[in-house]
């Protein structure tokens, strides 16, 4: 009857798993991350298959822990990615995959005490990767990606104290598979979520979240509420004369520089084209200059460190919330008034 229950969970998860692996590959994301998530979702989903294959064939025992070692290291490496938006260096990875080698040449060739070691080394990248990523959501730095981290950091830790359970709990209880299946149904949604609300160059939130956040504060706020909105000077003409890959780069520059000037409690946001708008509690106006001037000073400097020679300005306006103002719109367009204002005196000056 326990073993009838653990296949009946274990193809539940297989069937669960696999649509998740095909719903991420004909997902619009194409990027490097996306195909790591795949790849591990894959190792994982093979993983469980051998897992329940193995209460009938014990030789398929080495294929499951095959897989679910390949698993745990990729998404050691999805996780590496997700911080850095780097691959792993080629020394990290040969001794990565070291690793792996002499935990399956254990899991292989040694007695069933002995074998128990070989789970050390995917569950050592498990501990890791969600160390790794509560450090890096701590980090006041990282707070647009805060959620995204914590995220990782609770299937890091869910994978590993399910490992752990598994291993010491002589029943066959499915403590893996249910444990890993829910998490990644999860990081999908979260990932689905992510696609929806933050513009996918930059990085930031976009039009959509903005929009939900600012009808929000409109009505819950404790201090005063400002809204910024900037554009940047002149991209039609960057992308005229330099391609639209300088567009880009110039649009990332900006939004780059707005995640180091602005405080972490206001929300940045690329309102459409060229236009970012900057939302947030303050209790003056002049912490708002300080604020603009602050994002033209890292503009500036982001121009000097740049190899391309592309010279890259902003124009910048601001708007006070008003209680006459009653949707989220209004307030936008008192702010793009004064944005029109500032570049009319802009142009005035040059």
């Amino acid at each position: 009857m326990e073993n009838l229950l653990y296949c009946e969970v274990h193809l539940i998860c297989i069937i669960i798993v696999s649509l998740e692996i095909v719903l991420a590959a004909r997902s619009i994301d194409k990027s490097a991350g996306m195909r790591l998530f795949i790849v591990c979702f894959a190792f994982v989903d093979l993983s469980f298959v051998f897992d329940l294959l193995s209460v009938m064939l014990v030789p398929a025992r080495q294929l499951y822990f095959l897989f679910f070692s390949l698993g745990a290291f990729t998404w050691f490496v999805y996780a590496e990615y997700q911080f850095s938006q780097k691959r792993l260096g080629k020394k990290q990875a040969v001794a990565a995959v070291l690793l792996l080698i002499i935990a399956e040449a254990v899991m292989l060739f040694g007695q069933e005490p002995i074998q128990l070691t070989a789970y050390l080394v995917p569950c050592g990248y498990l501990a890791l990767s969600g160390a790794r990523a509560c450090a890096k959501a701590i980090d006041k730095k990282n707070y647009l990606k805060k959620d995204e981290y914590l995220m990782i950091a609770v299937f890091s830790y869910v994978a590993l104290l399910c490992t752990l359970l598994q291993i010491l709990v002589k029943e066959p209880v499915p403590f893996i598979c249910a444990g890993e299946t829910i998490c990644m149904v999860l990081l999908y949604q979260k990932h689905q979520e992510k696609l929806i609300s933050r513009d996918p160059l930059t990085g930031i939130t976009n039009r959509i979240q903005l929009v939900q956040h600012l009808s929000n504060k409109m009505n819950n706020h404790t201090q005063s509420l400002y809204l910024i909105m900037m554009d940047i000077n002149g991209l039609k003409k960057i992308n005229e004369t330099y391609g639209h890959s300088q567009g880009d780069a110039a649009l990332i520059l900006v939004a780059d520089a707005l995640k180091e000037t602005v405080p972490r409690n206001f929300l940045i946001s690329r309102y459409g084209g060229d236009e970012f708008v900057i939302t947030g509690e303050i209790s003056t106006e002049e912490q708002i200059l300080i604020i603009n001037e602050g994002i033209k000073r890292n503009v500036d400097r982001r121009n000097s460190a740049n190899t391309t020679g592309l010279n890259v300005s902003v124009c910048i306006g601001f708007a006070k919330y008003t209680q006459n103002m009653t949707c989220a719109s209004e307030f936008l367009s008192a702010a793009y008034t004064s944005l029109c204002a500032a570049k009319k005196s802009q142009n005035m000056k040059n």
